[in-house]
C-alpha cells in the first residue's frame, strides 16, 4: 500500500514543472542569447511555463529583451507583466529556438566533434585536412585555421575566448567573429592575443563600443600576433580616438575596415588627429616602417571631403594610404586629395560627387 501511494504521488508531478525548474537552474537571468536565425541577439529577462496557443497546454518559454524592436510586447503578455522592457522589445520564444552565450573555445570545439561538425563542415570547409582531428595528447586541432562563426547561428554566440582556446586551437590564421555576443574590446583582444598565427580579423557588427582604459593590454609588450594584417571593426560602435589604440598595439595591420560606425564622422572641429597619439614622423625614413597601415576604409561614414578624412586622420597617417574606400558617405567633393600623395585606389560608389574642389 505505501508503494502505491508513492506512484500516484509521483504520477502528479506535472513534467512541465520539473523542465521549468531545470530550465531556470540552466540558464539564468540576464545570460545573452542568439536567435536562431542568427541575425537577431537578445538577453533573457524571465523564465516561465506559459500558455502560448490559449488551448490549455503550457509550454516552458524565454522572455527575451532583443537589442532591435523585433519583438511583440514591453515584457507583458495574457495580462501578466513577467519582465519590463521597451514595447517591441519583448518576445517570449522556446528554449530551442536561441543559443546562449559561449567562449569561442566552447564553439569551436562543438563545431568541430559530435554530430555538429558534419553538418557544418559541408557548409564552411575551406582545409584541405580533416578539421576534427585532434592530437593525442595535448587535445589541439592542428587542422583548423579558417574560422567563420557566420556559419550557423550555433557559432554566433561567441561571447569570449575561454580558457584554452591557444592549447586547442593554434593554428587559426583567419578569425571571423561577426555579429555575434561579443561586447568588449576586452574579449575581442585576448581571443587576438591566443591566436599567434592570426592573420586576418574580423568582428564586425558587434556592439562593442569604445575602447575602454585597460582593454587592450593582453595585446601590449609584444603579444599582439604578428601575423595580422587585416582587422575588420565595420559597425562596432568605435570612436576616432579607438583608431590610435588599435594601431598601437597592431602596427602589423596593412589593411583596416572602420565603416560603419556613426562616431566616426567629419570630426576634425572636436578630435585631434589620430596620427597624433602614434608619434609618427611626418615622413617615414627607415626601410621597414613601424606602423604598415596602407588600406583604410570608411564605408558608409559620414565624410563630406577628403579635407575631413585628412583632418581626422593627420598627415602622417594620410601620407601612408595606398587605398581608401569612402564608399556610400556623402562626398560632395574631393577637396584635400592631394594630402594622400601614396594613393592610388580610391572607392567612391554611393557618393555624389559634383566638384573636384567644392
Amino acid at each position: 500500500q505505501f508503494l502505491y501511494f508513492i506512484g500516484i504521488m509521483e504520477a502528479t508531478v506535472d513534467p512541465i514543472d520539473t523542465r521549468l525548474a531545470a530550465l531556470r537552474s540552466e540558464i539564468a537571468l540576464g545570460t545573452r542569447v542568439v536567435h536562431d536565425e542568427g541575425r537577431y541577439r537578445g538577453t533573457v529577462r524571465a523564465v516561465e511555463a506559459l500558455d502560448p496557443r490559449g488551448d490549455g497546454k503550457r509550454a516552458v518559454m524565454l522572455g527575451v529583451e532583443w537589442d532591435e524592436p523585433r519583438g511583440r510586447h514591453d515584457g507583458a503578455a495574457g495580462g501578466t507583466r513577467y519582465f519590463t522592457c521597451p514595447d517591441k522589445h519583448g518576445s517570449f520564444v522556446a528554449p530551442g529556438k536561441v543559443h546562449a552565450a559561449a567562449s569561442l573555445e566552447e564553439v569551436l570545439t562543438t563545431r568541430f566533434t559530435d554530430d555538429f561538425a558534419a553538418v557544418v563542415n559541408k557548409v564552411d570547409n575551406l582545409m584541405s585536412k580533416d578539421p576534427t582531428v585532434r592530437d593525442p595528447e595535448t587535445g589541439a586541432f592542428p587542422n583548423v585555421w579558417n574560422v567563420d562563426c557566420s556559419a550557423h547561428p550555433k557559432l554566433g554566440r561567441v561571447a569570449s575566448a575561454g580558457p584554452n582556446l591557444a592549447l586547442l586551437f593554434p593554428a587559426i590564421r583567419q578569425l571571423s567573429i561577426n555579429a555575434a555576443l561579443l561586447e568588449s574590446w576586452a574579449e575581442v583582444a585576448r581571443i587576438a592575443a591566443a591566436l599567434p598565427l592570426l592573420e586576418s580579423y574580423s568582428v564586425r557588427g558587434n556592439p562593442l563600443g569604445p575602447i575602454k582604459d585597460g582593454d587592450l593590454v593582453p595585446l601590449e609588450g609584444g603579444r599582439a600576433p604578428q601575423r595580422l594584417t587585416k582587422l575588420n571593426a565595420t559597425a562596432t560602435g568605435i570612436h576616432p580616438p579607438c583608431l590610435a589604440k588599435l594601431l598601437s598595439v597592431l602596427p602589423h595591420v596593412a589593411e583596416l575596415n572602420a565603416g560603419g560606425n556613426d562616431a566616426i564622422r567629419s570630426a576634425a572641429a572636436t578630435t585631434t588627429p589620430v596620427a597624433s597619439h602614434l608619434s609618427l614622423p611626418a615622413k617615414e625614413e627607415e626601410e621597414e616602417p613601424l606602423l604598415k597601415l596602407e588600406s583604410l576604409s570608411f564605408d558608409g561614414n559620414e565624410f563630406r571631403s577628403l579635407d575631413d578624412v585628412a583632418d581626422l586622420l593627420g598627415d602622417a597617417l594620410c601620407q601612408r594610404l595606398v587605398s581608401l574606400n569612402l564608399n556610400n558617405a556623402p562626398v560632395g567633393c574631393l577637396r584635400g586629395i592631394r594630402r594622400f600623395p601614396r594613393l592610388e585606389k580610391l572607392m567612391l560608389r554611393g557618393c555624389a560627387v559634383a566638384a573636384w574642389d567644392g
